[in-house]
């Protein structure tokens, strides 16, 4: 009996003392947010006073001394800050105090004292996390070198090479020393394989000539040294790249082609890089090296044959002026390909690119139609099974063959329904093709029919066309006439018969006087005028459209036409004042970056010219 009355006392005292100490640790918690809040609103002075009281009330909280120490620190108040550590000191040994005390001190001037306390701790920490505090708190105070020391003297003691590897090359970075940086790079990049983060380091570190150059001669040196290395072989091919010395990465792919024993894996990789990097020239030269020495058996063959022409490709889409033998020689290649490796994906691939060159270089659409159709569900209904489908499509309603073209985008959504319910995106775009088609027929009910059977969602790739499509059918319901000649115009515009798209804009810009639709109709006429070059022409529809629609929410594109049309014709000065206007009158345009871009250029060679003259 007389333990159950005691335990019944404690029981009591238990409860009546745990509401009281919730109620205190809430109150520290509001106080400890309220300071925070003062902190974020930069009012130091009213921080650091709330986290001084709660600091008084519960000293072994190092939550609460950060944040003070934080605080006093923003407001300058050195002596404050040393006068409390010191006699904090003389109550607790803890390894944060004393750091405090050593930053307190540095503070202070009293360099010696900070020196010793920073020395005796990193004697004392026995944790990775504690070197690394006591060498942030020497970099805060910009002590790099103290920092360098503490992580080194550290590292000599565990016997491990890589031990802060990665926080010294910061630090060295910091330091502008990069040739201790690198080492730490290649340290970690040895230990701690991530290529990406030692070419980011690397990059940092190109700061200027010497640099370069040191990097240069090292980086070939360590990889000398050690050719075992993959990543060390990487990071140099990399390097070389990244200065635009394309010969020496392509002599060191090779290289490490040879050494690994890739059998060209190496070589394809640096192509299929340079030519994804637009350094087209490079990739050209690593495809050849490939097709003149790899055996006809090589995995790789196929892949660099067809990498070469889709690289002589967009060479080739660089020019304005076509030349036919590199039209026939990439030609001969994709045919090389369909004949040298037969019943391959690969050669699908190459069907159609080759019906896409002779369909768009040639013109010769039925010949292209031809290819495509080459190119069936053997290997499975993929990207490249689809993209030929769609392409075949296209071209057949180039050949006005739409029922044909209708039939194909029928039987694409059959596939598909009967397969899988993954192909949505397909199935849709098959949808809003044979939409479109009737469109161009003028059969506006089949065309919207066709529209209510696609599945717009957040992620379908055609979400925004098939809206926006919607929307114009919608606005324009009451025009029929206007919109009967837009869709003739449109076709006319896909099948690349300029005169007959500019005949039946035209009437679709009178039938629909003053409507949106005559913008729409002038403004593409424009765009034509200036796709082929015609650029006096195009500034004249321009500003016809800015006449007759001083209102419309696209004059800074129009005036972004207008002044691109002057620099294309060389009137610098009225290309300049014109983009001048979107800088004053249209500061959230799109075209506002762009616009401030070409006025600096244009400046620039101005200058060049008056220095001359």
């Amino acid at each position: 009996m007389k333990l159950f009355k005691i335990y019944i006392v404690l029981l009591v005292a238990i409860l009546l003392v745990t509401p009281a100490f919730s109620f205190a640790q809430s109150l520290a918690d509001k106080q400890f947010m309220l300071a925070q809040t003062y902190e974020q609103q930069s009012k130091y002075e009213d921080a650091a006073r709330i986290y001084f009281e709660l600091l008084k009330s519960n000293e072994g909280k190092l939550e609460y001394l950060s944040a003070w120490v934080r605080m006093t620190k923003k407001q300058s108040k050195y002596s404050e800050l040393l006068d409390y550590l010191e006699d904090r000191s003389q109550r607790f040994q803890d390894f944060h105090s004393k750091l405090f005390l050593a930053e307190a001190c540095w503070l202070k001037g009293k360099a010696k004292e900070a020196n010793d306390i920073w020395d005796n701790i990193s004697l004392i920490a026995i944790t990775q996390e504690q070197i690394v505090l006591i060498a942030e708190s020497q970099v805060s105070l910009r002590q790099y070198q103290k920092a360098v020391s503490v992580y080194l003297n550290a590292r000599n003691k565990s016997n491990k090479e890589d031990l802060f590897s990665d926080e010294l090359s910061r630090l060295y970075m910091l330091m502008g020393d990069y040739q201790n940086a690198l080492n730490e790079i290649l340290i970690e990049l040895k230990y701690n394989p991530n290529l990406n983060k030692a070419q980011g380091r690397v990059y940092a570190l190109m700061v200027d000539d010497d640099a370069k150059k040191y990097l240069k001669e090292e980086l070939v040196k360590r990889n000398e040294s050690n050719r075992n290395d993959i990543n060390l072989f990487l990071l140099k091919i990399w390097f070389f790249s990244t200065i635009e010395d394309y010969d020496k990465a392509l002599e060191y792919s090779i290289d490490m082609d040879n050494t690994f024993n890739k059998s060209y894996g190496e070589v394809l990789r640096f192509a299929n890089k340079s030519r994804s990097d637009g350094e087209y020239d490079i990739a050209v030269n690593a495809y050849s090296y490939i097709i003149d020495n790899a055996k006809k058996d090589n995995p790789n063959l196929p892949s660099a044959l067809y990498g070469f022409a889709q690289t002589m490709e967009r060479k080739l889409a660089q020019n304005k002026v076509i030349q036919p033998k590199e039209l026939d020689n990439i030609i001969s290649i994709y045919k090389k390909i369909i004949k040298d490796f037969p019943n391959s994906s690969i050669q699908y691939s190459a069907y159609y690119r080759l019906a896409e060159t002779v369909g768009t270089y040639n013109k010769n659409y039925t010949e292209a139609i031809q290819y495509l159709q080459k190119i069936d569900t053997r290997w499975g209904m993929d990207e490249t099974y689809f993209q030929a489908n769609f392409k075949l499509s296209h071209y057949l309603l180039v050949l006005n063959e739409t029922e044909k073209s209708i039939d194909l985008n029928k039987s694409i959504i059959n596939k598909i329904l009967k397969n899988s319910d993954i192909l949505t995106d397909y199935k849709d775009l098959a949808y809003f093709n044979i939409a479109k088609i009737y469109y161009y027929k003028g059969q506006f009910d089949s065309t919207k029919f066709y529209l209510s059977k696609i599945q717009i969602n957040s992620t379908s790739a055609i979400a925004n066309d098939v809206l926006e499509f919607q929307s114009f059918l919608t606005q324009n319901e009451n025009m029929i006439a206007a919109i009967r000649n837009f869709a003739n115009a449109e076709y006319y515009e896909l099948v690349q018969d300029t005169t007959n798209a500019i005949k039946f804009y035209n009437e679709a810009a009178k039938l629909g006087a003053g409507s949106d639709l005559e913008e729409k109709s002038i403004s593409n006429i424009a765009k034509m005028k200036y796709e082929s070059d015609n650029f006096n022409n195009a500034i004249n529809t321009y500003n016809e459209i800015l006449d007759k629609f001083p209102n419309s929410i696209n004059i800074d594109y129009y005036y972004f036409q207008i002044a691109t049309s002057y620099l294309k014709l060389g009137n610098y000065e009225l290309a300049e004042s014109t983009f001048t206007k979107i800088i004053l009158n249209f500061p959230k345009s799109i075209y506002y970056e762009d616009a401030r871009k070409q006025i600096r250029t244009i400046r620039e060679q101005k200058n060049q010219l008056n220095k001359l003259n």
